[in-house]
């Protein structure tokens, strides 16, 4: 029953007969807005899965492409150091970390062919993460640069000779051009030259500079006033109050007025004074050498300079003759043990008079093979990035200047030639040895000049070289 209260506030509908479907529709109506819930929820879940399975992907990916890189690095410092020969016979191999990184496989199908005395080397490294993999496709460019052995002398820029002139010897010269030519640039005949005989030039022929040679010398000077020395045995040093002995085989400083009272200087521009007592071995300098001989000593050393060398005489010359020697040179005219002490620092009980160079002294006091690099850096009389100027004597006193060692620069000078590559003067200079003018100038022989190119010792011809390793190419595949 109904109250009057409840009654009142009844509406009946019309009719006396109540709409029956009116509530099914607003369970119908809820139910399909709960249907599109779960719907944009489901299809939520499911791009939430999808991205964090592209995103496992794009992971997967980045990693296995971190790896080919990791792994291209470390083929590329393995490879470094080996020669072209050594490289041809890796096929394939596994780089490991703590697990495999990489996997590397010779490619051979798909590779530049040698071209230009320089050959290549291509791998297909592949590295793999999450079921992602990445290869990179390396090629490597392998090349000698330095020359290493000569057969002659070399004038890379040239050669002219002036008809006062004197140029002479018995080597085997190449020139640019393939001709020597007079005042009207017109060519020398081959029977005019003196003894020499012309080959052909290669243009592809590469040079050492200054800086291939820095980690190779053995007493360094830079431009900033400090020194350094390395590649020395036998070095004395004072601990607890007992002398005591050791080896150098990295860069370590030293002062400058330390390593010997003949040279002096700083700031880029050093002077070697011939009669003083040098240090056994390779001085390389930062800057420009002038270099005053002596005709009372002989001058052995290998000098090296980023800029240019001045070997200038004493004036007055007197009449003696001047010599200089790179070392190898100087023992090979006169194998004893007396020029094994200046070249290798050791007297004849095999006790260190002073540091030994190890690049191509053995322990015992014998050379090392001076076919093989470092040792032949021995062979180097001087070599210069700028000018080699050479003091010719000018006729003084009929003293003659006498080189013997290989010589390499980027130009020729004498008198007042310097970078112009004018060669002047009125005495003899005698090359026992190659000089090797590596410029672009021309080499001029004017004035009284008489330039002798002699055969050197045998063995005393080749000089270091450097293998230079450079990367060529490198894709994904």
């Amino acid at each position: 029953m109904l109250n009057n209260q409840v009654f009142r506030t009844v509406r009946l509908p019309v009719g006396g007969e109540m709409h029956k479907q009116a509530g099914f529709a607003s369970i119908l109506l809820i139910l399909f807005i709960g249907l599109a819930l779960t719907t944009l929820v489901i299809g939520m879940v499911t791009s939430v899965r999808g991205l964090q399975g592209s995103s496992l992907t794009t992971h997967a990916q980045t990693q296995a492409q971190i790896k080919s890189a990791i792994g291209y690095q470390a083929l590329s410092e393995f490879l470094g150091p080996l020669s072209a020969a050594q490289i041809a016979t890796i096929n394939n191999g596994t780089i490991n970390g703590a697990d495999t990184v990489a996997t590397y496989t010779a490619v051979t199908t798909d590779c530049p062919a040698e071209a230009g005395g320089t050959k290549y080397f291509c791998y297909d490294i592949k590295a793999v993460s999450g079921g992602a993999s990445s290869i990179v496709r390396a090629t490597y460019a392998s090349k000698t640069t330095g020359a290493g052995s000569f057969t002659g002398s070399i004038f890379a820029g040239g050669l002219r000779k002036d008809g006062s002139a004197t140029l002479g010897g018995d080597q085997t010269i190449a020139v640019k051009g393939d001709k020597v030519v007079d005042n009207q640039n017109d060519a020398i005949p081959e029977s005019a030259l003196g003894g020499l005989t012309l080959d052909v030039f290669d243009p592809n022929v590469t040079f050492l500079k200054a800086e291939d040679l820095t980690a190779d010398a053995n007493y360094i000077f830079y431009k900033n006033g400090t020194c350094a020395r390395n590649n020395l045995a036998n070095i004395s040093y004072i601990e607890g109050g007992v002398t005591k002995y050791k080896d150098i085989t990295s860069q370590e400083p030293v002062a400058c007025n330390d390593i010997s009272s003949g040279i002096s200087g700083g700031t880029g521009n050093w002077n070697i004074s011939g009669s003083q007592t040098l240090p056994v071995g390779v001085l390389w300098f930062e800057g420009n050498v002038n270099i005053t001989l002596s005709s009372a000593k002989a001058f052995v050393n290998t000098i090296i300079a980023t800029g240019n060398i001045a070997v200038n005489l004493p004036n007055p010359t007197g009449n003696t003759d001047y010599f200089s020697y790179a070392p190898n040179h100087y023992y090979l005219l006169n194998p004893n043990n007396n020029r094994l002490t200046r070249v290798c620092g050791l007297n004849n009980s095999l006790v260190s008079l002073e540091p030994r160079p190890t690049q191509y002294c053995n322990a015992d006091g014998t050379l090392k093979d001076m076919t093989t690099s470092p040792a032949n850096i021995a062979n180097i009389l001087f070599l210069s990035n700028g000018y080699l100027s050479l003091d010719s004597a000018g006729g003084r006193n009929g003293a003659e200047v006498n080189y013997y060692g290989n010589m390499l620069s980027g130009s020729l000078a004498g008198g007042t030639g310097n970078s112009s590559g004018d060669f002047r003067g009125g005495g003899t200079v005698n090359v026992y040895g190659n000089l090797v003018v590596t410029g672009a100038v021309q080499t001029s022989l004017l004035g009284n000049l008489n330039l002798q190119l002699k055969r050197g010792t045998s063995g005393g011809n080749t000089v270091p070289s450097k293998k230079v390793m450079i990367l060529s190419g490198l894709r994904y595949m």
